[in-house]
């Protein structure tokens, strides 16, 4: 049995969408776009935790673009088996096919606020109204916040294990821990007697004594100390966790290590609470990588992957945290035009795992940033990607203000980021070199020009237009420039552009690129040879000049970055 639609409507950032959730999901997307409303969505109708009162719609729970007074949240079950779910199918007797539907329904102004039904169908006229306790003793879900209070949970968890395995020891082990105790507690009381008689102990306690016989005669005579241990038959009070440094006890400090403690802990407390046969639970952890340095969050969300056993939802901001799951499991919401909140091809899709897998080795750290970003610039090398990340600066419009990615495809093969990034509904720009190779028959192949050609008919038009598809990438002679020309313009239109020649030579074409021969004391066709033999070095130490670039606004370099600050600065005032 799992969890494999959530289908939501009015509420919140939700107009009206349905996701797909597999069986560990991860939930990624901007600030603010519903990450968390979606996993509220999902508590509410199946933590154990909600009161009434969370559970009644506030005006603010509906969608503003809505316009309706209801509230409508309907979860999917599906591969209910007899076998495996057996509590289920006896409990529930509206299965069908595998296959149950559980709706929350939230009302407005109204006499019962909210009602809650189940059935074998999405049909509201075929389901039964039931309270929601009969669903929750039986199938809920347990919630992680990010904001979590690690050193309270760290010791009531602390008190919990050792309680756990305390009371599961064998007879001869309780034996021999009676033994252990009682050597023990004998040195205590010796060093509590020797911490006594230290001076400035000794003259703390005299103090304090005295004002304690002084404020009240209850106090009188009253026999208090300041000691280092207790009776150790509460040895769980006594034991905390520390870290050995230089032979020397320190207590254990840091909220990143802690967070990794917590979260095995956890981990171990779910599986031993929850290791029934007789309820459903799915575990929501929103930002498991809070508190962590970027290196651990890889291995902790593995472990949780790995040791959870039951289904998983999670949601990140990491791109540590993207890599670690399978390609089918990423559930992506984004701002529409409108600053409506929608969900990538619904969710968990074949169509995303289909475009991860075609991305294949390029699936890094460095490029899963993509997963994050509002827009994307596609480049050839990392040239184009300092030179841009620079020239946003200088105009005071930061690439991270924006959310826009500068993405170095390394080399020429744009296809599998523009696919990944149409999967994903990511808007993005593609800046490619203008290459052309004269053939033998004096012809001349434009494969800067086609290579967005074959992105163009591919994947902005579902229809290929016969005018940007030439029979092959020999049919251009050098003469047919208005073929050239309108091919250009087409494309520009789609986001896609054609360099005039190369980033050195185009740069060094422009008011600025006047600036770096002169910085450079060398001639023009010399700065660029120099720009092109060690491209990504050269760029480094040019833009380390602090040269004024801000004129290649007024340039074509600027296109692919503009397009995108255009794209957002016009959704801001629609």
């Amino acid at each position: 049995m799992r969890l494999s639609k959530a289908f939501i409507k009015n509420y919140r950032n939700f107009l009206d969408e349905e996701i797909n959730i597999n069986e560990k999901s991860l939930l990624i997307g901007p600030n603010d776009v519903g990450k968390s409303n979606l996993l509220k969505a999902i508590r509410i109708v199946l933590d154990k935790t909600y009161s009434s009162l969370q559970l009644e719609p506030n005006e603010n729970d509906f969608n503003v673009f809505g316009g309706d007074d209801e509230i409508t949240i309907t979860l999917e079950f599906t591969d209910i088996t007899e076998y495996i779910d057996d509590y289920i199918l006896a409990k529930f007797n509206c299965i069908k096919d595998g296959t149950m539907y559980i709706t929350y329904k939230g009302y407005k102004n109204c006499d019962e606020p909210y009602k809650f039904y189940i059935g074998h169908s999405r049909d509201l006229e075929l389901m039964k109204e039931v309270p929601r306790q009969s669903i929750t003793n039986t199938i809920n879900c347990v919630y992680l916040n990010s904001t979590r209070e690690l050193k309270t949970f760290l010791k009531k968890a602390k008190i919990k294990m050792i309680e756990n395995y305390k009371n599961k020891r064998e007879t001869q082990e309780i034996e021999n821990d009676s033994i252990l105790i009682e050597k023990i507690n004998n040195n205590v009381e010796t060093l509590n007697q020797d911490i006594e008689k230290i001076s400035y102990i000794n003259k703390s306690t005299d103090y304090i004594k005295q004002e304690l016989d002084y404020t009240s005669n209850h106090n009188n005579n009253l026999d208090i100390k300041l000691s280092s241990y207790n009776d150790f038959d509460d040895i769980t009070s006594n034991v905390d966790l520390v870290t050995i440094i230089d032979g020397k006890q320190v207590e254990l400090g840091g909220d990143g290590r802690s967070n990794q403690i917590y979260m095995s802990m956890w981990i171990k407390e779910m599986n031993e609470l929850y290791d029934e046969n007789n309820q459903f639970v799915i575990f929501i952890i929103e930002e498991p990588e809070s508190h962590l340095f970027f290196p651990t969050q890889s291995i902790t969300i593995r472990r949780i992957i790995k040791t959870l056993k039951n289904q998983l939802i999670v949601s990140s901001h990491s791109p540590k945290i993207v890599l670690e799951f399978q390609p089918n499991s990423i559930i992506r919401l984004y701002f529409d035009k409108k600053m409506k909140t929608k969900i990538a091809n619904h969710g968990c899709s074949k169509e995303i795992e289909d475009a991860i897998l075609k991305f294949g080795y390029r699936n890094n750290l460095i490029n899963g940033e993509m997963f994050f970003a509002d827009s994307v610039v596609l480049v050839e090398g990392p040239s184009e990607l300092m030179l841009y990340k620079e020239l946003a600066n200088q105009i005071n419009k930061p690439l991270e203000k924006y959310n826009i990615s500068v993405i170095s495809v390394d080399g020429i093969g744009f296809e599998s980021y523009v696919n990944l990034l149409e999967t994903l509904e990511i808007p993005y720009s593609v800046r490619t070199d203008n290459d052309i190779q004269e053939q033998r028959d004096g012809k001349y192949n434009y494969t800067g020009l086609n290579r967005l050609i074959k992105i163009y008919n591919k994947f902005v038009n579902n229809d290929s237009i016969d005018e940007l598809a030439p029979k092959n990438e020999k049919d251009l002679t050098k003469n047919e420039k208005k073929y050239f020309d309108k091919c250009i313009e087409k494309l520009k239109e789609k986001n896609l552009f054609l360099s005039d020649k190369d980033l050195e030579n185009d740069l060094i074409n422009t008011n600025v690129g006047t600036k770096i021969t002169e910085l450079l004391k060398k001639s023009p066709d010399k700065t660029i040879k120099y720009l092109q033999a060690y491209k990504a070095i050269r760029m480094f130490e040019l833009l380390s000049q602090k040269i004024d670039i801000t004129e290649l606004k007024n340039t074509s370099i600027y296109f692919p970055l503009n397009c995108l600050y255009q794209l957002q600065e016009d959704d801001a005032n629609e």
